[in-house]
């Protein structure tokens, strides 16, 4: 499968919410939600991989240290989402 890269301007839809990957400097997006909170950010650490398509490291907002790492920038840009939700939502509001 081939996984191009994100262009500069990226609307996301993800558990019914609208999202933006927005590309910053040359090898960043930032995914924000709407009202602007940032979730987390892409980095593409390589554009030609093992498989020819671009690697990318998935970073929590705040965080220097990556949590995903691969080609699908669109699988670690939803799991950014979902960690980010995971980490700011009271655990009696997630089922815990």
């Amino acid at each position: 499968m081939s996984f191009a890269k994100p262009h500069k301007h990226e609307h996301l839809e993800h558990r019914g919410n609208a999202f933006t990957l927005e590309r910053g400097d040359s090898n960043r997006w930032v995914i924000t939600d709407l009202e602007g909170v940032v979730y987390g950010s892409i980095v593409m650490i390589e554009r030609d991989g093992a498989d020819h398509d671009p690697v990318y490291n998935g970073y929590l907002a705040g965080q220097t240290d990556f949590l995903h790492f691969g080609s699908d920038w669109d699988g670690i840009a939803r799991a950014l989402i979902n960690d980010f939700v995971a980490e700011h939502t009271p655990p009696h509001i997630l089922g815990r």
